[in-house]
């Protein structure tokens, strides 16, 4: 294996490590509550597009493939947004933490597999 082939995968890999480390430092940083509002409106947003096809003949007449791509991705972030907002209206209060809330407990669980 040379240089471009563990380039190659690393770039691929990197995406997915971005994403969960973004995700790590959000529960821990606002509350594993938050982390769970947010993948559950990104699921349900994936569903509406995936499965109502309206959109497509709305931003179909837009032009060129980028500027499609941008209101695709656009209208995705609004919609999670809006959805992120009503999970937190919904979401039963008692699995809320605050800030490092149990972080020790956390570190003590993360470091039971060393000993």
């Amino acid at each position: 294996m040379d240089f471009t082939v563990i380039f190659h995968y690393v770039t691929e890999f990197a995406y997915v490590l971005i994403i969960f480390g973004t995700l790590l430092i959000w529960a821990i940083w606002v509350g594993r509550q938050s982390l769970i509002n947010i993948v559950c409106s990104v699921y349900v947003t994936t569903l509406l597009f995936s499965h109502f096809n309206l959109f497509e003949a709305l931003v179909s007449d837009l032009g060129k493939p980028l500027i499609i791509s941008g209101a695709k991705i656009g209208t995705f972030i609004v919609i999670s947004v809006l959805i992120t907002k009503i999970f937190k209206k919904i979401m039963p209060r008692e699995y809320a933490e605050n800030k490092f809330e149990s972080l020790g407990k956390k570190y003590y669980l993360l470091s039971a597999p060393l000993y």
